[in-house]
């Protein structure tokens, strides 16, 4: 059963996600469909994402079974499930889910890790369409002094989230370490220590 922690971070990210493509172009998040956490029949299992996103319009070639960003989140999961979690949303839909984006937070200390997985393609012999997952970005959040750090920037390329180029005003989503702060704090606020 999902606990505050876990619903606060993922929701969090999620709505500020949203006030940063409203800001960035009036209309721009009637452009994406928050797809939430809808099962996925995946080859292997039916899988359900914390939080997902699909753009509105998307290519011809390109069906809507598969979100272009899925979000995981725990409090009480480990780290080495979300990134196999992660692994699968982007193998399974073969490159599909562009951004498989996990957030965990600890339940003895004030610290959150996001990280961003990619699928690239690691063609070989025997298997020449082979995709597989690599994490791309990390971002530790920590409590120091009374003080909240983020130890760098989160980019969401435009091109992956909507499946096009970005237009003038738009341009790729970056999540700042006062975006961070945020985040954290309202995650810290709901969890007990």
């Amino acid at each position: 059963m999902p606990t505050k922690a876990h619903e606060q971070i993922s929701r969090k990210f999620s709505s500020g996600l949203i006030v940063k493509l409203s800001r960035m172009k009036e209309g721009l998040q009637d452009e994406l469909h928050e797809t939430g956490s809808a099962d996925v029949d995946l080859t292997s299992r039916r899988k359900e994402p914390d939080q997902s996103f699909l753009p509105a319009t998307l290519p011809s070639s390109r069906s809507d079974k598969f979100p272009t960003l899925v979000i995981e989140a725990a409090f009480s999961e480990s780290k080495t499930r979300l990134r196999s979690n992660a692994k699968l949303w982007l193998v399974e839909s073969k490159g599909d889910v562009k951004i498989a984006l996990i957030m965990s937070t600890s339940k003895t200390r004030k610290e959150v890790v996001f990280e961003l997985w990619q699928a690239t393609g690691r063609a070989t012999r025997n298997e020449p369409g082979r995709i597989v997952a690599e994490l791309k970005q990390t971002v530790f959040v920590t409590e120091e002094g009374g003080h909240v750090r983020a130890s760098g920037k989160l980019i969401i390329r435009f091109e992956d989230l909507f499946l096009r180029g970005a237009i003038l005003p738009e341009e790729d989503i970056v999540f700042t370490e006062r975006d961070f702060a945020k985040i954290a704090s309202q995650v810290w606020a709901v969890q007990k220590f």
